[in-house]
């Protein structure tokens, strides 16, 4: 039989940094794509952790922010005391600092697919598309649009458009996504 003891409260100050990363929110938004890779992002966020008198972290990246913590853990490793990764799991640093280009037809010798494919161009031209297939009123157009062969580029270039979820409104949520998205430096 398991006994389980109440743990001690420890007090401890707890903090919740969430930095927009070079090229999003307020930072700058330099045209050189070399800035957005490598030990820059780790560096801006150790740059943060010191101002903030933080020697330690749980860092957790999300999506872009995944690469972030990933070089962070490669070059600050004492910094980190614990990460997770959400949406994009950890990937190791290249050796081949292919652009993306080369890495998009790499991908298609792979895969037998561009997974580069959807570039900002596509989405702009058909954001109500974009943002009906990210986020349906029902989870299965994920299987069914974005898991099929050419699926979501049929779908964006078709320009279908499906009902939002209920727990978004229609137009104040989708003006929200269309001018964020876009403002917030995904271009």
């Amino acid at each position: 039989m398991a006994v389980l003891k109440k743990p001690k409260t420890i007090q401890k100050r707890r903090i919740l940094l969430v930095p927009d990363l070079l090229g999003y929110g307020g930072t700058d938004k330099p045209t050189d794509p070399k800035l957005y890779f490598g030990s820059g992002h780790a560096q801006d966020i150790v740059d943060i952790l010191d101002a903030e008198g933080l020697d330690q972290v749980i860092a957790i990246g999300h999506n872009w922010g995944s690469g972030a913590v990933s070089r962070l853990i490669n070059y600050y490793p004492q910094r980190v005391s614990a990460c997770a990764f959400l949406t994009v799991g950890y990937f190791p640093p290249t050796i081949n600092k292919a652009d993306l280009i080369t890495r998009s037809r790499g991908a298609v010798e792979v895969f037998g697919y561009d997974l580069f494919a959807y570039m900002p161009a596509v989405i702009e031209k058909h954001i109500d598309s974009f943002i009906s297939v990210f986020f349906p009123a029902s989870p299965q157009m994920w299987k069914d649009i974005l898991c099929t062969d050419g699926g979501t580029r049929a779908w964006l270039e078709g320009n279908e458009t499906t009902s939002l979820p209920s727990y978004m409104s229609q137009e104040a949520d989708k003006e929200e996504l269309d001018g964020g998205f876009w403002s917030d430096g995904h271009q």
